[in-house]
């Protein structure tokens, strides 16, 4: 499986923003969130429906999201003076905030506690979390999720990855965002 932030990441490779000569304030990063449409959002949720539904399609946004979501970075990059580098990690944050409520309904669904998988995200060490996580720390946060044999199978497996992945993404991409 691809993950999550390469594809994010290749679907932003096309993006072009103006250049900025100030560092991104962190107050500005939930601008892109702010200039989407609630039928943008509505569309976030479906495709991250979808996506669990088809774990191959994971990380992947319809058309008219990609569309929206880089005409709000554009303007936001624009209005706050963003720099080419402060853009990307805006665009992955804002795809992760915004799918994350999609992912934790269906993790509640499975019988799982939301609250409870994000603590055991934060409980990894800053710089675990500061940086995309490897294939081990996601292994070790799903065998803390659920222990052996109690109901393990590749769906939740799946599901627990695309959850700590958008988590991931949220920590290190405002991280990116705020260094730029």
């Amino acid at each position: 499986m691809v993950e999550l932030r390469l594809r994010l990441a290749a679907a932003m490779l096309a993006l072009g923003f103006p250049a900025a000569s100030q560092a991104a304030d962190l107050a500005t990063l939930d601008c892109v969130a702010g200039k989407l449409d609630s039928a943008t959002t509505d569309q976030i949720a479906s495709d991250v429906r979808q996506n669990l539904s088809q774990p191959a399609m994971r990380g992947t946004y319809s058309p008219s999201v990609v569309t929206a979501v880089r005409v709000a970075a554009a303007a936001c990059a624009t209005e706050n003076k963003w720099s080419d580098a402060a853009s990307r990690p805006a665009i992955l944050y804002t795809l992760a905030k915004l799918s994350l409520p999609t992912v934790q309904q269906a993790v509640t669904d499975h019988g799982l506690d939301p609250a409870a998988l994000e603590a055991q995200f934060q409980n990894l060490s800053e710089e675990d979390r500061s940086v995309p996580l490897t294939p081990e720390l996601y292994r070790r946060l799903a065998d803390a999720s659920i222990p052996e044999g109690a109901g393990r199978t590749r769906e939740t497996g799946a599901l627990l990855h695309t959850f700590f992945e958008f988590q991931s993404i949220l920590q290190y991409a405002s991280l990116e965002f705020s260094a730029a």
